[in-house]
């Protein structure tokens, strides 16, 4: 689209800057996620810029400008859709996501645990799922609080 104007997002250190583009930003504590899912994005943080195309990403935090790489677009904006998909995902990255849209929280007590590596989809309507596949798929112990905490040890 010629003469399309250009929309310029501040997000943590850096910006995302765009024309005709479709984008998702994700902020991790301190680090960004920037995913292009259609057209081309610049994104810039600290002296350092990069241009992505559709299906890129590129991860960015103050000490830190990554490189970007190729990424299924489906998965990263399949939460349009109510559904959460992890591919090769820690266990704590997947209890983090899912505590973004559950009521309550889901709390991991163990290094091994948290480090476990998941590869599963989670519709957003049935969230509790996630308490089955970590009790039954990895053995944890399922202790459940008042206010829909639940602790996994």
């Amino acid at each position: 689209m010629r003469g399309a104007a250009r929309v310029r997002v501040q997000a943590g250190d850096g910006t995302v800057s765009a024309g005709s583009a479709r984008f998702n930003i994700r902020l991790f504590g301190q680090e960004v996620c920037v995913t292009c899912l259609a057209g081309r994005l610049r994104v810039a943080q600290a002296g350092n810029d990069a241009e992505l195309a559709a299906g890129q990403q590129l991860r960015y935090r103050p000490e830190h400008f990554g490189i970007a790489r190729a990424v299924a677009r489906g998965d990263v904006s399949a939460w349009r859709q109510r559904l959460l998909v992890f591919k090769q995902s820690t266990l704590a990255e997947v209890v983090d996501e899912v505590n973004r849209y559950r009521p309550g929280k889901l709390i991991l007590n163990g290094d091994a645990l948290k480090h476990t590596r998941v590869q599963a989809s989670f519709s957003l309507d049935r969230l509790d799922d996630v308490i089955a596949l970590i009790q039954d798929a990895y053995g944890a112990r399922v202790t459940r609080l008042p206010g829909g905490i639940v602790l996994f040890g």
